[in-house]
């Protein structure tokens, strides 16, 4: 289900989305992907589609077929043998899945790096120590939203397309509740592979923080399921990087959330992916001149930052 576009000057294959080859970085004949067609919208969010994901829950083994298709889109590029964190090595490891570009904008000022549409940018200003983690951080995010957009792909028997991957770009930004699980999913990437660098729950607790009035219970849920989605990312990576052991021994898990950790049952995990999509899904159903003008502006910065 993952389509891919054959360079015409080395023959590598490289994932549909691409516009450069991972190999030889000859421009790819790919203006076809990044052109946005109204048509798509309506063939997409139809009555049919929403009637097939009412009729085809997200089970276990097809949840297990998701994530080795991820594992998949970089095996045939990346290293055979796992390395450590190194910059050199996550530039290496990242390049099947997205661009990384250093960011002299004045965007998000107080960050040292920000994921956007296969992007992950990171302020010139971040000192060299702090960029494995800042790419850990912000490489969790793009899996996530892999995961949706693969998730989705496998329920409808869809291809990759630029409003399959806007789709899973609204989904994860619908709430405070899911970008609070992508923070929290992201620390405990960062923590697992790199702890003496780890410098805490920092973005979950300024979230918490700023958004004082959110549900307690919610909070709570959306916690538990990011710590979920680690483990699958981080099975994702060691396929590919191998955690630094810490020099401090210990680590003290968690340090700074005042909320203890329940772990999910790979049922209600995947319960909760499902929930999320059906529930989107359903929200740009009934509202679908508003969602067509949204995700067609997703499609533009997709086309933007990546063509």
């Amino acid at each position: 289900m993952n389509e891919k576009i054959k360079c015409t000057k080395c023959e590598y294959e490289n994932p549909i989305n691409f516009t450069s080859c991972i190999k030889c970085n000859y421009r790819l004949k790919n203006a076809q992907y990044y052109t946005e067609n109204y048509k798509d919208f309506y063939e997409l969010f139809s009555p049919q589609n929403q009637e097939i994901l009412k009729n085809t829950p997200l089970t276990d083994t097809a949840y297990d077929t998701i994530i080795y298709s991820i594992i998949n889109i970089g095996e045939d590029y990346i290293q055979l043998l796992p390395e450590e964190a190194s910059i050199s090595n996550l530039f290496n490891i990242t390049k099947p899945y997205v661009k990384i570009q250093y960011d002299n904008s004045k965007n998000f000022p107080a960050y040292l790096s920000y994921y956007s549409y296969n992007n992950i940018l990171i302020k010139k200003s971040t000192h060299a120590s702090l960029i494995p983690t800042a790419i850990l951080h912000e490489f969790t995010h793009h899996l996530f939203n892999e995961i949706i957009k693969q998730s989705l792909m496998h329920m409808l028997n869809h291809e990759k397309n630029l409003l399959i991957e806007s789709f899973a770009w609204y989904l994860t930004l619908e709430n405070r509740y899911i970008e609070l699980a992508g923070e929290f999913m992201a620390h405990k990437v960062q923590e697992y592979f790199l702890p003496d660098d780890f410098e805490g729950f920092t973005s979950v607790i300024k979230l918490l923080e700023d958004n004082p009035n959110l549900d307690e219970e919610r909070v709570k849920q959306a916690l538990y399921f990011g710590n979920a989605i680690s483990k699958d990312i981080i099975y994702i990576l060691k396929n590919f990087i191998t955690p630094k052991a810490s020099m401090y021994g210990h680590v003290y898990e968690n340090q700074g959330i005042e909320y203890t950790i329940v772990e999910l049952s790979v049922e209600e995990k995947i319960d909760k992916i499902y929930r999320l999509i059906t529930d989107a899904f359903a929200k740009i159903m009934e509202d679908k001149v508003e969602m067509q003008a949204v995700l067609s502006q997703m499609n533009k910065n997709y086309i933007y930052l990546n063509c």
